[in-house]
């Protein structure tokens, strides 16, 4: 060890040194901790986890009888529950009532893609809180009010809120122009994320931006549409509960969720219908800078190909060989980075990069260098082990919960998730070069968004369909 610390190490002395073998890594996979039970017809879905004496619940409102013009509404409304007033505090009190009373109620948007068919999904507003078990029943307490009673008539506080909404988006895009691009880009392909940017992405930006540039014109009439759209949420047959706690917490929740159910409205909703207009559209967006986020995306399941566990070690691939190597070492980019869903949609994209064009010709490039791919057995167990070190991160209770969660709502299995195991471990050169029509998917469909400096988006204005300002 003294002999690698004090002096330089050549990668012949760097190969001699012991790394575990694919043998010494654990089989199984982590197992979920789901427990299903129904109370008065509403479903609870518990995750027996020690907590140490906090309780994490959620109350999920399906979001299936929202109407499409109203989604951005929705998003809005989300951001405006727990910081606007109730009838009966002001939002200041509001606020103190609940850093006493709890650890954090928040309100989150949410989507989960069915496993078994990647076309359908849910869309959920999520009430999520964190608080000591023996306050559940003052929490309960808090989001009723929340939920039911929220003083929109405090149109200044509104504004407020609605100024400091923009300023925050703009500060997140600008800094995470690869998030912008790379989920515009999908909202063109997939139904999911074309929801996902009314709810909370640049569509939602641009929901925004015209109601601060005309409050006074829009701020009733955007009022009026969270009204209706909290109507729509707010009935029994749309609640679900999830708990992250002890059976005594389940106990608690299901009885403080009987008295908000009072206030729920017995008709059954009705799901609305959704007339998608999504097209790829390739947009170049404009913005302050010097550099590019460049996005590229594609469905491999649109192709007819099957999701496999040998992409999550094709991404590893992707981010410390040829994507680290060519984008980032040689084309000078901050970072790079590749996803490779289960419902097929999947992406290339660049981080603060000086280039454009050569970046996507890069990605274009990529089934290439897979097709061909080859590395050592030691290489190729190293991609191997940090693949699995992804898969095995430790989770603190609340996150152990919500990945048991996120299985339930998309219908995957421990076997499902087993099989996945199965082949990152058995995964080797041959199986990774079968996955280069994969990445073809991704240079043949033409899918491209860009977030970038003005005078190099405009340079490329050929490349896309609508080039405008991000801002």
């Amino acid at each position: 060890l003294k002999k690698y610390q004090s002096e330089p190490s050549t990668q012949k002395e760097l190969e001699t040194i012991p790394i575990l073998d694919t043998d010494d890594i654990e089989k199984k996979s982590r197992p979920f901790t789901n427990a299903q039970s129904i109370a008065d017809g509403t479903i609870f879905l518990h995750h027996d986890i020690f907590t140490n004496g906090i309780a994490y619940f959620t109350l999920m409102f399906s979001m299936q009888s929202v109407p499409e013009k109203l989604l951005s509404a929705a998003g809005f409304l989300k951001e405006m529950l727990g910081f606007i007033g109730t009838k009966y505090r002001n939002y200041k009190d509001l606020n103190t009532l609940i850093n006493l009373e709890t650890g954090d109620i928040g309100f989150e948007n949410a989507y989960y893609i069915c496993h078994e068919s990647p076309g359908d999904f849910d869309l959920e507003l999520e009430v999520r809180v964190k608080v000591k078990s023996e306050k559940i029943s003052k929490a309960f307490e808090i989001v009723r009010e929340i939920l039911f009673d929220p003083d929109f008539s405090d149109k200044k506080r509104i504004r407020e809120l609605t100024d400091t909404l923009k300023s925050r988006m703009q500060a997140s895009m600008m800094s995470s122009g690869h998030a912008v691009s790379s989920s515009r880009a999908l909202s063109y392909i997939s139904d999911p994320m074309y929801y996902n940017d009314k709810l909370s992405g640049l569509d939602f930006y641009h929901y925004v931006d015209e109601l601060e540039k005309d409050f006074d014109g829009r701020i009733d009439s955007v009022i009026k549409d969270m009204k209706k759209v909290l109507e729509i949420l707010l009935h029994e047959d749309n609640l679900m509960v999830d708990l992250t706690g002890s059976e005594k917490d389940l106990e608690t929740v299901k009885k403080c969720t009987a008295l908000v159910k009072e206030r729920l409205s017995k008709k059954p909703s009705e799901p609305a219908p959704f007339n998608i207009s999504k097209s790829i559209r390739n947009e170049g967006f404009r913005c302050p800078g010097q550099v590019q986020y460049v996005a590229k995306a594609g469905n491999f399941a649109d192709r007819g190909l099957p999701y496999r566990g040998d992409l999550k070690v094709l991404k590893v691939i992707m981010g410390y060989d040829y994507l680290w190597n060519n984008v980032r070492v040689l084309g000078g980019a901050y970072g790079c980075m590749s996803a490779f869903a289960r419902n097929g949609n999947m992406y290339l994209v660049s981080y603060r990069d000086p280039h454009l064009k050569n970046t996507i010709k890069i990605f274009d490039d990529a089934s290439d260098f897979i097709k061909n791919f080859s590395v050592s057995s030691r290489d190729m167990t190293k991609f191997i082990i940090g693949t699995i070190s992804d898969m095995d991160m430790p989770l603190t209770p609340r996150a152990e919960g919500v990945r048991s969660l996120l299985a339930y709502m998309s219908g995957i299995t421990l076997s499902d998730i087993q099989k996945e195991r199965d082949e990152v471990l058995s995964c080797d050169q041959e199986k990774i070069r079968q996955l280069a029509p994969y990445l073809e998917v991704i240079r043949d469909d033409e899918v491209l968004c860009v977030v970038g400096a003005e005078e190099k988006i405009d340079e490329n204005a050929s490349l896309f369909s609508e080039v405008r300002n991000l801002l």
